[in-house]
């Protein structure tokens, strides 16, 4: 996901804030679990489990006024997990998997409920004798990760020996202690496919809304179908950790609706939401304490109940204080679903119901696969959110930097440049009515509707004293002004303001007043009721109404991040405030537009030219006034006159006078918008040879906003006889023609591009949506054929509409062209042309289609699967990146978004080439300025805003070998933040990348701080040959240790027939034993011959990274050729023992008739 990443400083602040507010709610929750257990009755026997969801787990009002003590949080985290009771409606078993019989060391004490039997005559029983499936159990139990085979369905063996009717579900987990089996019984009308089924409609529903609301009502409703609770809910929570009902379905009508109730964040205790990260299915079938069970061990065992860890137990017992927490509720059995979004817990699934209730595992589990599929597509909304919004946040705090540059060299006049302008301070965050700067002698310049200047007074005193120890560009908020100045008591304009300090100055942002209405679920500030002594949770739920007056709308925290970033620029800017500077900048600007300018010019001209050339037919191209500006090299051939001899001259002059009058009525009509066809056109040679006819089709040329630039005619010669050449009319030829007509794309002399239709290409099979290949924030990327050459390609269709609404016009979506035409180098993605499609809906871009995805799909997938890149591919894949760079630099161009996603593979994964130049930009002698790219990748330089060069590449060429050598996304160690400002989190990357030895030297030198330090593409470029080099010699040299010595070639699948594995290709051994019965190497008495796999895997590696490409098709076909002979001599002997079989036959009927 894409954030907009700000400077450390502001980060931490918000990321200690949350740390603060989680600890504080942590220790309520402790303190609320002891003041329950110090108060309860004499009947509790001490022994809880503590477990809960958001119908209550204890939120009882924190009444020790101590602190809490070192040991108090892991106890309390033992509380949830380590306490030995459980549910009764299953049986837990402890077994002793160290052990090949698997006896069972530990069972709770409710085992002949199910087994018939007490827990004395289990232990030491094997697991296995315990049911009937022996083999479905072993099977699973071999399983790395025995979650993966849950549920294990199976039949109770009963204890008379007699055949099992009763079902059960094993659910397997491992624990330090043992295999854990929660044994749940399966009830015989259940239908776990129907549950599948439809849930997968479910999900198939999903996919088709993106309204948040709307997908949460679909999976209470889908969830509520099929448990059959009376009531189910979707609890979200709130950033300042309360929860919220936000979607409600209730089968018994009878029941009191809870949508849009609030409910306390103690409700759901900070461990139980760890916890629900951990295990995302919660049921507790009643709430009765007398259902539990207790875990018992054998007297041979030296565990008790209390050390084993039941966090993964479906079976974990609920905490006596959320028992009575539920049953002062009115519900006695509950099933909960975490909605985790982007490790968060952004929800629950709630399902209520007022008798005792228990769904089997198959049930639970299709509706946590419902749960899974709306947090990914909450995950995937929420990305193209944050990525608008970060859009939008780069874009404005570029014109807010441009308006402070325009402001002169005064730090003071350059902060007018936040509040004078549009778009300004205000526009940054919405739901303000005011903002301003506070800069010099406390001078306030102020924007929209802000204090009075007595009450501004006050303000600013307010938050001098406020943010007098707080960091750079650390925030200050506060949503009711009045708690901390009286004078601002009943200021329903100005109720709440974020400050930010810049140095010795202040941003400032406004809210007004906002009046609200909460509903709670029982009133808040009452957590507890006194019972005699005794504290007990709150019994009353009735609806108490909180009404909000005096605030405003609390500051999000992206909205403050939102703030802070641009902290950290104007903080920049104004150290930076020099005429030099200024000057610097505005004329790599100017520059950059200028060089775009020409090298759009350029770039179009070379495009065109190989477009024209490629096409088997005489093209002539000529502007409004008939004169010539294209000519192609079929026309050139067919009348002998050259391209640079024809241009810039009338058309007329190079007609005959026969033909003048048809030919300029032709394209005078198709200047008025109307094509022509089978027009004659006659041209005389120059060299004096004769007259050569033509027949031609004109088109007209618009450029976007349709004004004619042009027609271009594309013509046929015609033979003695007056005739159309029947190659004219050939079909292949014919689409050559209209493909010209459609897809001869230019930019005209006034930067537009001219209409075109799409029927130059056609999606692969014409199956659109099998066609594509991805999807971007403007536009869509198909696999498309061209009908010209038949060759496939990739096509991104941009909407122009849908990007100019987001800031990014026609002209920057064409500056990836415009680069990429201007560059040529094996690394880099190929753009072939470009059109506008649908009357310039779309603008399309054809390049050459890669089809093994990016650098960061595949660093994704290997971190995900736990395992490591191949340090040569990653070499190969440097090396070939530090090139592309080393090319582009040379160009005078920088890339300035380079990132795993804009690096494409080939299909066996041995190219590696940079695409995605919508940001490049040419430099000039100065650095460049806009704080363009991603900021996970920038370098310091560009994170911090000032100028940068082609240093910023090379970091980034650096973050992404960092993520190779780790196989680990960058955003896992910087959690999402930039890396620019961690020198710590720099320094430790280069020392976990150094034990790499082919790469790991090269990272610090690439990670420098300082871009003077850094190395230069070209020097990475030199440093990774080198060692790609010797690696290479080094894989030449491993390869003659496996040379087959009878056929002196790389070996081919390997065989040996002796003990010191002297290895061979098998069809030369066969070979060889035909004729000798020894070893062709040692010459010791065989064995029998042997495959050599790890050898043959270990060739294969080395075939792929020393052999030519030749080499390898040879190797190829000697592979095929030993699969013949192998497949003639297996036919020989099949032929052979049938004969010999038919021999037998025919012998034994002779022998039985005599």
């Amino acid at each position: 996901m894409r954030r907009t990443a700000y400077g450390m400083a502001g980060k931490e602040a918000l990321s200690r804030d949350l740390h603060e507010n989680r600890q504080k709610q942590l220790k309520e929750d402790v303190v609320a679990l002891d003041t329950f257990e110090a108060t309860a009755s004499s009947g509790n026997d001490g022994t809880h489990n503590s477990g809960s969801d958001p119908s209550g787990s204890g939120d009882l009002q924190p009444s020790r006024p101590n602190g809490i003590k070192s040991g108090d949080l892991e106890r309390y985290t033992g509380d949830l997990n380590y306490r030995g009771l459980i549910m009764s409606h299953g049986v837990l078993m402890v077994v002793k998997d160290s052990d090949p019989a698997m006896p069972v060391h530990g069972i709770s004490d409710n085992s002949a409920s199910l087994f018939g039997r007490e827990p004395p005559e289990m232990f030491g029983v094997p697991m296995l004798d315990f049911f009937e499936e022996r083999s479905r159990i072993q099977s699973a139990i071999t399983m790395k990760d025995v979650s993966l085979a849950n549920p294990v369905t199976v039949t109770v063996k009963p204890k008379d020996g007699s055949k099992g009717v009763s079902k059960v579900n094993l659910i397997l987990h491992r624990s330090e202690h043992g295999l854990l089996v929660d044994v749940e019984t399966l009830p015989p009308t259940e239908n776990s496919f129907a549950a599948h089924q439809r849930v997968r409609v479910g999900i198939n529903k999903l996919q088709s809304t993106d309204n948040v609301a709307s997908m949460c009502q679909l999976v209470v409703e889908e969830v509520s179908s099929t448990t059959g609770y009376d009531r189910c809910m979707m609890y979200k929570f709130h950033e300042d950790m309360h929860g919220e009902v936000i979607s409600e379905c209730r089968p018994n009508e009878n029941l009191d609706s809870l949508l849009g109730i609030h409910y306390p964040a103690t409700d759901v205790p900070q461990r139980t939401r760890d916890q629900f990260k951990a295990n995302s299915v919660r049921i507790i079938v009643t709430a009765q304490r007398v259902a539990q069970a207790r875990i018992v061990f054998g007297k041979e065992s030296h565990l008790n109940s209390l050390d084993i860890n039941l966090g993964m137990s479906t079976l974990r017992r609920a905490h006596d204080c959320h028992l009575e927490y539920m049953r002062g509720m009115g519900v006695s059995a509950s099933l909960c679903l975490a909605i985790v979004v982007k490790d968060h817990l952004w929800g629950l699934v709630v399902c209520h119901h007022k008798a005792e209730r228990f769904v089997s595992y198959q049930a639970r589990m299709a509706c946590d696969f419902l749960a899974q599929a709306l947090s990914m597509r909450l995950s995937n909304l929420l990305d193209a959110e944050n990525h608008l919004r970060h859009d939008r946040c780069l874009q404005l705090h570029a014109s807010l930097c441009d308006h402070m540059y325009q402001q002169g060299q005064n730090p003071g006049l350059r902060l007018l440049g936040l509040v004078n302008n549009k778009p300004n301070l205000m526009d940054l965050i919405p739901g303000v009515n005011g903002a301003g700067c506070v800069h010099g002698t406390d001078v306030f310049s102020p924007v929209g509707v802000v204090p009075d200047s007595e009450r501004m007074g006050e303000l600013i005193a307010l938050l001098r004293k406020k943010t007098e120890k707080l960091a750079a560009a650390e925030p200050w908020s506060c949503t009711n002004l009045s708690k901390y100045l009286p004078s601002f008591e009943g200021m329903r304009t100005t109720t709440g303001v974020l400050c930010i300090k810049v140095d010795k100055r202040l941003l400032l942002w406004f809210r007004p007043e906002f009046n609200t209405t909460i509903r709670w679920g029982g009133d808040p500030t009452k957590w507890v009721v006194k019972d005699g002594e005794d504290l007990r949770p709150r019994v009353s739920f009735e609806t108490f109404i909180d009404s909000v007056k005096g605030t405003c709308t609390p500051w999000l925290r992206w909205e403050v991040n939102v703030a802070h970033g641009l902290a950290m620029l104007v903080h920049d800017m104004l150290l930076s405030a020099h005429a030099e500077d200024v000057r610097s900048n505005v004329l790599v600007r100017l520059n950059d537009e200028r060089m775009h300018t020409k090298g759009e010019k350029e770039a179009v001209v070379n495009e065109l030219g190989q477009v024209m050339d490629s096409v088997n037919a005489a093209i002539i191209t000529v502007d409004p006034k008939m004169t010539v500006i294209q000519w192609n090299m079929t026309a050139a051939r067919m009348t002998g006159m050259t391209k640079e001899a024809v241009t810039g001259k009338s058309l007329a002059t190079l007609l005959a006078p026969d033909s003048v009058d048809e030919v300029m009525t032709a394209l005078s009509t198709t200047m008025q918008g109307v094509d022509v066809k089978n027009t004659k056109m006659t041209i005389l040679r120059t060299d004096g040879g004769e007259k050569i006819e033509f027949v031609i089709n004109t088109s007209v040329r618009r450029s976007v906003d349709g004004t004619v630039v042009g027609v271009m005619c594309v013509g046929q010669d015609v033979n003695d006889e007056g005739k159309v050449s029947d190659g004219f009319l050939d079909k292949r030829l014919r689409e050559a023609v209209e493909l010209n007509n459609q897809s001869y794309n230019s930019f005209t002399e006034s930067g537009g591009l001219e209409t075109v239709t799409e029927s130059s290409f056609r999606f692969l099979n014409d199956d659109k949506h099998a066609s594509r290949l991805g999807e971007g924030q403007f536009g869509k990327t198909y696999r498309m054929q061209s009908k010209f050459d038949e060759q496939t390609y990739a096509v991104k269709m941009i909407n122009v509409k849908k990007a100019e609404k987001n800031g990014v016009p026609i002209t920057s979506i064409k500056r990836e062209v415009q680069m990429l035409l201007r560059l040529g180098h094996p690394s880099i993605i190929r753009y072939f042309t470009c059109y506008m499609y649908k009357n310039s809906k779309y603008f399309c871009i054809v390049m050459e289609l890669l089809d093994g995805g990016t650098l960061a799909d595949i660093v994704s997938k290997t971190y995900k699967a736990r395992a490591k890149i191949d340090t040569d591919k990653c070499l190969a894949w440097s090396l070939q990146m530090a090139e592309a760079l080393a090319h582009i630099h040379g160009k005078k161009m920088l890339h300035r978004d380079l990132k795993p996603h804009n690096v494409l593979l080939s299909e066996d994964l041995t190219e590696a080439k940079i695409t995605d130049f919508g940001l490049a930009c040419v430099v000039s002698s100065a650095a460049a300025s806009s704080r363009a790219g991603t900021l996970s990748y920038a370098s310091p330089e560009k994170a911090g805003a000032k100028g940068y060069n082609s240093k910023d590449d090379v970091w980034a060429l650096g973050c992404i070998i960092v993520e190779l050598l780790l196989s680990q996304p960058l955003s896992v160690r910087t959690g999402g933040g930039i890396l620019a400002f961690n020198g710590q989190l720099v320094e430790q990357l280069c020392m976990d990348c150094a034990s790499v030895p082919s790469l790991g030297p090269l990272v610090p030198q690439l990670l420098e701080l300082e871009p003077g330090s850094r190395i230069s593409a070209v020097e990475v470029v030199e440093a990774l040959s080198q060692k790609a080099q010797s690696a290479h010699e080094d894989a030449v040299e491993l390869c003659e240790e496996y040379m087959c010595p009878i056929c002196q070639e790389l070996v081919l699948d390997a065989h040996t027939v002796c003990s010191d594995e002297h290895v061979f290709c098998r069809m030369c051994l066969m070979q060889w034993l035909e004729a000798k019965n020894e070893c062709p190497t040692c010459r010791t008495i065989i064995a029998p011959p042997r495959r050599l796999r790890v050898i043959n895997n270990a060739v294969e590696k080395l075939a792929s990274r020393v052999l030519t490409d030749q080499q390898r098709e040879e190797r190829e076909e000697r592979r095929q050729e030993f699969l013949d002979a192998a497949a003639a001599a297996a036919e020989a002997t099949q032929r052979d023992l049938h004969e010999a079989a038919e021999r037998r036959r025919l012998a034994t009927e002779e022998g039985g008739g005599g």
